[in-house]
């Protein structure tokens, strides 16, 4: 069973600004928004790790306050005996399918939504297209709490792996008063003149894995 069905609630609770999973191989904390949140401009991103199991599952957690991060491209890659992409589906054009109550789940994934979040990830097909030409992605905005969408792969134990994928996102860096700005591991408050309103600041992305023997 993948990683992200087993920590599914099945009894729905609102989010209350919680964290992303513990243990991530990475995290954007502190790193650069892609141009300045301008929505348009994704980076690529890339990890390697050593599988220690048959079976790797590969889950990325998202939460964006309050705006929406754009994902793409999601690849994994045997370093060790040189391979095409493991991941099923990694562009998401492959389709959709219903899981845990969400219709925009992409075809080869899981997804989950422990805390309930409101605006949380779907396939979409309108997307500013990314450096592959490629406009459908997986828009994600998750609010005050994180989702995630995961997939499980064959490795072979002792080889080294590559996880990449292309990310961009639409804040402006506005809750911080404007370019430059960095990914963020804490939400803080700031308003936004002229609505006296107080916003969350926290776009976050986490790739996790979890080994599983077979």
């Amino acid at each position: 069973m993948a990683f992200a069905a087993v920590i599914v609630l099945q009894t729905r609770c609102w989010a209350q600004n919680n964290p992303p999973p513990a243990g991530a191989i990475l995290d954007l904390n502190g790193t650069p928004i892609p141009g300045g949140g301008n929505g348009i401009t994704y980076q690529q991103y890339m990890v390697d790790f050593t599988a220690t199991f048959k079976s790797t599952a590969i889950t990325f957690a998202f939460r964006d306050d309050p705006a929406d991060i754009s994902f793409n491209e999601a690849s994994v890659t045997d370093l060790t005996t040189p391979s095409g992409n493991l991941l099923t589906n990694g562009n998401f054009t492959g389709g959709v399918y219903t899981d845990n109550g969400n219709p925009f789940t992409p075809v080869g994934w899981t997804y989950a939504n422990p805390f309930g979040t409101v605006s949380g990830g779907v396939v979409n097909s309108s997307c500013n297209p990314d450096p592959l030409g490629n406009s459908t992605c997986w828009f994600d905005g998750a609010l005050q709490a994180y989702d995630e969408i995961s997939q499980t792969t064959a490795t072979t134990v002792g080889d080294s792996y590559q996880i990449s994928f292309y990310v961009a996102e639409s804040s402006g860096c506005s809750t911080n008063g404007g370019p430059p700005c960095n990914f963020s591991a804490s939400a803080r408050t700031a308003s936004l003149a002229p609505v006296e309103t107080e916003l969350t600041f926290y776009p976050t992305l986490s790739l996790q894995f979890l080994n599983q023997r077979l």
